[in-house]
């Protein structure tokens, strides 16, 4: 996207390279494997993974899990997005989000930030009881979830010093210059507690509430 204007937001479809894919397998076939101490029972993890569920989980891995049925699963879940961005002190930076949207006229943007090692695909089973809520009388939400730069489809950084400070200057540029969320609430958790507290800090004329699953702890 490095031609494209910013702000200005285009369609994304997840599609990894398939010499990505068959790479990795070729990886999970080749690994070796430890013995297993003699002394130590089949149901005694005390030395750590039992070597035969690792073999058993790379079986799945190599010759069972199908990742071109869950791609598409989650091309179908999820409407994506990328959006060049320049942020303050910083520069451009391309986001990745999904952004599903409420048919309720009262809904509310709701910023939701994964945490680690996590990645957008967190909010997969709250889009539709927040978007469409079962009755009337539950508040309905926009729901916005971007991809922190480095993770999954998001773009890395190309600079150093991308952390929650800047990443919080970027989700704000999202939702309000790109999206048009003048107000909004926010949840994070993990990582996305902090960049979340950050952008309540920074902007606090913009963010309405903040949700937290786990409490940022700044030292």
């Amino acid at each position: 996207m490095a031609d494209d204007a910013f702000n200005k937001p285009t369609p994304y479809t997840l599609y990894v390279d398939q010499e990505l894919l068959d790479n990795t397998k070729q990886k999970i076939r080749l690994a070796r494997y430890p013995e297993e101490q003699v002394d130590v029972g089949d149901d005694d993890w005390s030395q750590g993974a039992k070597v035969k569920e690792v073999k058993r989980l790379a079986e799945y891995w190599a010759n069972g899990f199908d990742w071109r049925a869950e791609e598409a699963r989650i091309n179908a879940d999820f409407s994506q997005f990328k959006v060049k961005v320049d942020i303050p002190d910083y520069g451009p930076q391309v986001l990745h989000y999904a952004h599903q949207i409420s048919p309720r006229a009262n809904a509310i943007p709701l910023l939701f930030v994964q945490g680690w090692p996590g990645s957008f695909l967190e909010a997969r089973k709250l889009i539709e009881p927040l978007t469409n809520p079962p009755d009337d009388s539950t508040q309905a939400f926009h729901v916005i979830a971007p991809s922190i730069p480095g993770f999954g489809p998001g773009d890395p950084p190309a600079k150093t010093g991308f952390g929650p400070f800047l990443t919080a200057r970027a989700f704000k540029i999202l939702m309000v210059d790109v999206l048009g969320y003048d107000r909004f609430v926010t949840q994070g958790g993990d990582w996305g507690s902090m960049v979340t507290r950050s952008m309540a800090l920074q902007y606090r004329h913009h963010v309405r509430a903040c949700h937290f699953n786990m409490l940022p702890c700044v030292h």
